[in-house]
């Protein structure tokens, strides 16, 4: 071996002992406008996992326009000025023709005239159709090999996110940024049947009823207690142009995260999220309301008939995600119940002394809960359930074990 090839290969051997077999880590930096990047870089990974992340959801529905959020997720899929249109000089009017039609159908009070608003907004709507494409952003994504493209609403947050194959990433980057520089709204008659056909399935179902009675009651007074769908007198009379509104103020740079994982190297793809994402205008901040916290002082009882079986929920404070107490609360609710049945709820259901118990944090971004949950023993013999009182008392008794430490 020459000297210089020995040289050659000690620097590999050293390289190889300096760097990890793979490449991994996160990286976080920030936009000029305000816009927060996180990169998880992994190339074990053959695609990438993209998602673009606003700090707004149900909690900043007006009180008088709830559900913008959860429809403005709907509708952030119909592409934008230069996606999904054939001819914009020809679609723009007929979009605004449309803004204006739903304004004045909400605020006509005539059963009659309204019915007429809406078939003229439906001639719009089959009109704009004709100059546009409104799956043309879905299209584009799949087109590039993208997979599960979808969405998500919370209370605190709206995620958009889909997975696509490494090398694609700049295509992936400029669609995905053209989508919040000028979206346009398109079919929104059709995605307000949707959401109201959402709402409909989610009052058929008991789970989802008794858990927004709980929501209801636990957050009373705080937008936490409305459900994320959207009251459905509001899903009844939308606006398109309070749609735009909430758009506007909440959509800012400032208030967004572009969050990549994957096989991306973080150093050369960041100058292509700079020239795609820093397109975006900075807007400032938005201003959020404060609500006052939920005085719990002594015990309050609610009861409703909903559910599949009878059930008792007693819940108290928490504190909101980030308090110094959210590690230590967490814990003392896995004291209560956790995956591994050990907890003193979860041996009162393993003794027979309840069907069923769980207890848990409830922490979101304002304000949180403590949740213990029971259902009664069902006697097989006499074929019901024992009292709702007599599993609440059991049910303290397995938090007072937990606040005198009686555990192992």
């Amino acid at each position: 071996m020459k000297p210089n090839q020995f040289k050659s290969l000690f620097l590999l051997m050293a390289l190889a002992v300096a760097l990890p077999s793979f490449g991994q880590g996160l990286k976080a930096f920030k936009l000029k406008n305000g816009l927060s990047v996180y990169i998880w870089e992994d190339n074990t990974k053959s695609d990438v996992y993209g998602a673009v992340g606003v700090r707004t959801g149900s909690v900043n529905d007006p009180a008088e326009y709830t559900g913008l959020a959860h429809y403005l997720e709907h509708v952030m899929f119909k592409g934008t000025n230069k996606i999904g249109t054939l001819d914009w000089s020809a679609e723009e009017p007929l979009y605004k023709q449309i803004i204006a039609k739903y304004d004045e159908m909400a605020e006509e009070a005539d059963p009659v005239k309204k019915e007429a608003i809406g078939k003229e907004i439906n001639e719009l709507t089959i009109r704009a159709g004709k100059v546009s494409v409104s799956n043309e952003f879905s299209n584009l994504m799949e087109s590039m090999g993208g997979k599960n493209l979808n969405a998500g609403t919370s209370y605190d947050y709206t995620v958009y996110y889909n997975s696509f194959p490494a090398y694609q990433i700049n295509k992936w980057l400029e669609i995905s940024s053209q989508r919040f520089l000028n979206p346009v709204f398109r079919t929104f008659q059709s995605e307000l049947e949707t959401v109201y056909e959402e709402y409909n399935r989610a009052q058929d179902n008991p789970g989802r009823v008794q858990n927004q009675f709980l929501m209801g009651k636990a957050f009373e007074g705080h937008p936490y207690s409305r459900p994320i769908l959207g009251l459905p007198e509001h899903l009844k009379n939308p606006r398109l142009s309070k749609l735009i509104e909430f758009y506007n103020t909440w959509y800012t740079p400032e208030n967004m995260v572009l969050v990549l994982v994957g096989n991306i190297n973080a150093q050369q793809v960041s100058a292509r999220i700079n020239a795609a994402f820093g397109r975006l205008p900075k807007k400032g901040i938005p201003e959020r309301k404060s609500y006052p916290e939920l005085e719990i002082k002594g015990r309050t009882q609610h009861i409703a008939k909903i559910g599949y079986y009878p059930s008792v929920a007693l819940v108290y404070k928490g504190v909101p995600t980030g308090h110094p107490d959210e590690k230590a609360l967490d814990i003392a609710m896995e004291l209560l119940s956790n995956s591994n049945n050990t907890g003193t709820l979860d041996k009162l259901v393993i003794s027979g002394d309840l069907t069923n118990g769980y207890a848990f944090l409830n922490t979101l971004r304002e304000q949180g809960r403590c949740i213990v949950s029971v259902m009664p023993l069902y006697d097989e013999n006499q074929r019901r359930f024992e009292s709702n009182k007599s599993a609440e008392k059991k049910a303290l008794k397995a938090i007072e074990q937990i606040a005198k430490g009686e555990f192992p």
